[in-house]
């Protein structure tokens, strides 16, 4: 799971990763704004508190390092 960063002013989560690999059983990008959330992938999640409570209304994953992802 992946706490997502704080979304700028235009509700932007711009997160950078040196590699980003997700394995077969996924992975959540956590923009939970709630205590708990219930997911269809990990069940009952922990909310994100990087969000402060403003969910992002667009995620972007950056990923910087010079290894292909697998996804």
């Amino acid at each position: 799971m992946v706490n997502i960063a704080k979304p700028n002013g235009n509700g932007l989560s711009h997160n950078k990763f040196s590699e980003l690999n997700v394995g077969q059983q996924g992975l959540i990008l956590n923009n939970a704004t709630r205590a708990t959330q219930s997911t269809q992938l990990g069940g009952i999640i922990l909310g994100n508190a990087n969000l402060q409570g403003q969910a992002a209304g667009l995620i972007l994953n950056e990923v910087t390092g010079g290894n292909p992802s697998q996804l």
